[in-house]
């Protein structure tokens, strides 16, 4: 609560922590807040659940394709400009959400609810990015992550008792009664914070950066560390209802305060790499955020394969302890590694922030669409897809380790 309260200066504006959050948060609590209704809206639109599923993988590449243009155009026009367009966007989407008849309907408006929800995401992490630098930056990182990564569980958990007592279509009402009041304090409170040696980049220029970018072996390892880290994550928001509600007969609400339990552990990470970030090296706590993911999907893969995923006291007990360790490492991965990804890259942070988030949401997307796929009404698909991603994010971080041993083997050569 006491760094909830901080209001730090910037260039002598001021920016409020607190609505960062929220305008960093909103868009996972828009992922996340239908989950435990996505059987129920199987039946009401008379879909199928593989379909229903792919309403949050489209959810992604909506947020995939803003988070590219967002970036950009408030290189041009501005930070606060650029979020309060989003926003305007964001709550049509949700209203039209709220209203649709058929689960392609679903999927078209969930597109351009995304679209606009990405604003809060890009904009957010480009203020950070450019205000700050170092062990700070990584701090501040860390509490946006904490919240980042904890916010997809509270919206299972709002879902919940609101599909309970309301419906599904619920929801959605009360995101646009979100996207309302978020557009009102974003207008009153939110400065424009965009530097004045900030460029904006042309097409050309941009189709430049994209190259050189795209061909920077450290922040490839970035966006395979972020995108399956956040795949992980939303994959199982996407998978869960249907093994824990369906499966194991969970009521919608008892499922998510389920989520709030094991989501807890990232609020844990995201505090010790603010704790400890002038101690340990943020390549450090990346490396065992992977080993963490790894060891708890293995605990997960065994418990299903044992029979030992139940709701008995032992179940109970093994299933959220493995959970709680992915999520554990999900939040010392993702902190870190946006704070680290884009420091080359502070002359135009806004487009390299609009190529690097779609570039990592593009594999959010492929990865929630692949779980989709994978779907066969079992229990067993989530857990050995979690160590599949694992493993890339591995990779991930072992790219970046070996390339930056090259080239300090290189520079000390020198």
């Amino acid at each position: 609560l006491r760094i909830l309260e901080i209001h730090m200066k910037n260039r002598g504006k001021k920016l409020s922590v607190c609505l960062l959050i929220a305008l960093g948060g909103f868009p996972q609590i828009s992922e996340t807040i239908y989950t435990p209704a996505l059987p129920s809206v199987a039946d009401g639109l008379c879909a199928s659940a593989s379909m229903v599923e792919r309403t949050l993988a489209i959810y992604f590449l909506g947020f995939a394709v803003g988070v590219l243009l967002w970036g950009t155009l408030s290189d041009w026009c501005g930070r606060r400009k650029a979020m309060l367009t989003g926003l305007v966007v964001y709550g049509i989407g949700t209203l039209a959400c709220a209203n649709v008849g058929s689960v392609e309907a679903l999927l078209g408006w969930r597109f351009l609810q995304a679209f606009g929800a990405s604003v809060g995401s890009v904009i957010t992490q480009t203020i950070l990015r450019e205000a700050y630098d170092g062990a700070e930056r990584t701090k501040l990182f860390s509490i946006m992550s904490g919240s980042l990564a904890f916010s997809p569980a509270v919206g299972p958990v709002l879902g919940g008792f609101i599909s309970e007592l309301l419906g599904w279509r619920a929801n959605f009402w009360v995101l646009s009664i979100l996207a309302l009041a978020l557009s009102i304090w974003a207008f009153f409170q939110l400065s424009e914070t965009r530097p004045a040696h900030c460029r904006s980049v042309s097409v050309h220029k941009l189709r430049l950066l994209f190259i050189e970018m795209m061909q920077n072996r450290v922040l490839l390892g970035h966006i395979l560390l972020i995108g399956t880290a956040n795949g992980i994550l939303f994959s199982f928001y996407q998978e869960a209802p249907f093994v824990f509600i369906n499966q194991l007969g969970l009521k919608p609400s008892f499922y998510g305060i389920l989520g709030l339990l094991i989501a807890s552990a990232t609020l844990l990470a995201a505090r010790i790499s603010f704790q400890y970030s002038n101690h340990f090296s943020a390549q450090w706590m990346i490396q065992q955020g992977t080993a963490c993911i790894l060891l708890g999907s293995i605990l997960f893969i065994l418990t299903v394969m044992t029979g030992n995923f139940n709701l008995d006291v032992l179940g109970c007990i093994i299933v959220v302890g493995s959970l709680f360790l992915i999520f554990f490492g999900i939040g010392l991965i993702i902190p870190n590694s946006l704070s680290q990804a884009l420091k080359a890259y502070q002359s135009v942070i806004g487009s390299a922030g609009s190529i690097f988030g779609g570039s990592y949401y593009c594999l959010i997307a492929g990865c929630t669409g692949l779980m989709s796929i994978l779907h066969n009404g079992t229990a067993l698909p989530l857990p050995l897809y979690i160590g599949m991603l694992g493993l890339v994010s591995f990779c991930g971080s072992q790219m970046i380790r070996s390339t930056q041993s090259q080239q300090m083997m290189t520079r000390s050569k020198e």
